[in-house]
């Protein structure tokens, strides 16, 4: 009588671990190496091995090996699926449930290299793969409540948790007094008007490493400098508590940067750049129609050079009548030369840094600017819920965001003296600094001593010389509004 053989089951490996840090995917390697051998154990033939590296169970973004796991058995080319642990397949009871679904309609059999076999054509098979589900999720939300009462417990006593160190800190909340030195002349030039992308040019220019020991990018640059770690506050889900560990900026530092981006940036929902490429963009106006001039690169003719100009831009959006345009390095270099003049002198430099910063006055201006834009959150939050309709939504915005404008107005008034002073620096000469400080520092400096300027047309074009170079432009039909 002839015996048929026994069908060889043919078998998928499932691999995966929720964090790898290295990338070297190290532990799906071994979880792989013990499956393959219950696999050579069993005498199956494995036909695929599906993997999530780095891929959370918990997650909510698609774990392709588990969705290639389901479309091997729904297709009939597997008959067991072989895991290290149960949890590494299967750890959401959405999971659970897909994967008995279609394991049960194909007679699906999950075997573990830790643990035990189950059938998921038996409703034994079935029953047991419940029981050990949700013993697991259990053990799982057992596990994240202990860990979530210990991570508030250690935020109440403002104890540091840094998950990677933070430039300035050692991982135990040490300050490292190199990289806080940075982080102080990094706030200093931004409040002296420097962008984060000057900022970020200057640090790796100088070839200061970040903590990571590599390059700076703007957005790091951003949050160290705004972080509320380097003020000594720990934050635990939107929760301030005070840090047990050395600030490197006080607390009045950190919010004057704070405000200082929020000037720049806005809300952050239509975030404004900081980072201009013409000197007096926003300080030069058309003196035909009154409109802003812009700066842009433009040639005069197809074949002729491009050269960076100014514009009195046409059209609807600027508003502009088009009929003015100026050579931008000529009314730069007047401008300059008539600010470098106006400040080399003691009274005017005195005239500028004579108040003295008056913190009385600032903190309670600044409560006011954070509660109203606490109060442009709710108004978003409550359109959002739809608690507000299109038209309050926008009367309520306007007229809290005209009120913040006024307060932005007054603090950068009050803040104006100490950028003066800072600015204008006794170690080096006016002249000295202008050379060696990058555009958003001169347009600081012009925009403290500046209120407007205003190029009227002209048809005599006299002879003005620029580094030797000579060029038509006529000094006299520029017009500047000073301040001081």
């Amino acid at each position: 009588m002839h015996l048929e053989e026994p069908m060889t089951l043919r078998a998928a490996l499932y691999l995966r671990i929720s964090e790898d840090r290295s990338g070297e995917e190290l532990g799906v390697t071994r979880q792989r190496e013990d499956c393959l051998k219950l696999a050579e154990l069993r005498d199956y033939s494995v036909i695929e091995t599906c993997r999530d590296n780095d891929v959370s169970a918990l997650t909510t973004k698609t774990r392709d090996g588990f969705e290639r796991i389901l479309e091997l058995i729904q297709t009939g080319q597997i008959d067991v699926v072989i895991s290290w642990t149960f949890e590494r397949l299967l750890k959401t009871r959405r999971d659970q449930m897909r994967f008995m679904e279609v394991g049960q309609s194909h007679s699906t059999v999950l075997a573990l290299v830790r643990g035990s076999d189950f059938d998921m054509s038996t409703a034994n098979g079935r029953m047991l793969a419940d029981i050990v589900a949700s013993t697991a999720r259990n053990e799982t939300e057992l596990k994240s409540e202990r860990q979530v009462r210990a991570y508030r417990q250690q935020a109440e006593a403002g104890k540091p948790h840094f998950v990677s160190r933070p430039y300035g800190y050692e991982r135990n909340g040490e300050v490292v007094e190199t990289e806080a030195t940075v982080l102080n002349q990094m706030a200093r030039y931004l409040l002296i008007g420097w962008s984060t992308t000057e900022i970020t040019t200057w640090l790796n220019e100088n070839e200061i490493p970040a903590a990571t020991g590599g390059h700076w990018s703007r957005r790091v640059v951003k949050d160290h400098l705004l972080s509320k770690r380097n003020a000594g506050i720990r934050v635990y889900k939107g929760q301030e508590f005070p840090g047990t560990w050395t600030p490197i900026f006080s607390k009045d530092l950190h919010a004057r940067l704070v405000s200082e981006w929020q000037r720049r940036h806005g809300d952050g929902k239509r975030a404004r750049s900081d980072n201009r490429r013409y000197l007096l963009t926003g300080l030069l106006y058309c003196g035909k129609c009154g409109a802003k001039m812009m700066g842009s690169a433009h040639n005069d003719r197809p074949s002729g050079p491009v050269r960076d100009k100014y514009r009195c831009v046409p059209g609807d959006l600027k508003r502009g009548c088009g009929n003015l345009m100026r050579v931008a390095v000529t009314i730069d270099h007047l401008v300059s030369e008539s600010v470098l003049y106006r400040l080399d002198t003691p009274e005017m430099k005195a005239l500028l840094v004579a108040q003295e910063s008056r913190a009385a006055e600032i903190d309670p201006l600044r409560q006011k600017e954070t509660a109203l834009r606490d109060r442009l959150d709710e108004f978003e939050q409550e359109r959002t819920e739809g608690l507000l309709n299109r038209d309050e939504y926008f009367r309520l915005r306007d007229g809290v965001r005209d009120r913040l404008r006024i307060v932005e107005v007054e603090l950068s008034a009050l803040y104006s003296s100490e950028q003066a002073q800072a600015l204008l620096s006794p170690i080096t000469t006016l002249r000295e600094a202008w050379g060696a400080n990058p555009l958003s520092w001169r347009r600081k400096l012009l925009s403290l001593v500046i209120e407007r300027i205003d190029v009227e047309a002209d048809r005599a074009r006299p002879s003005y010389y620029v580094d030797g170079i000579r060029y038509k432009f006529n000094p006299d039909c520029v017009k500047i509004t000073w301040r001081h």
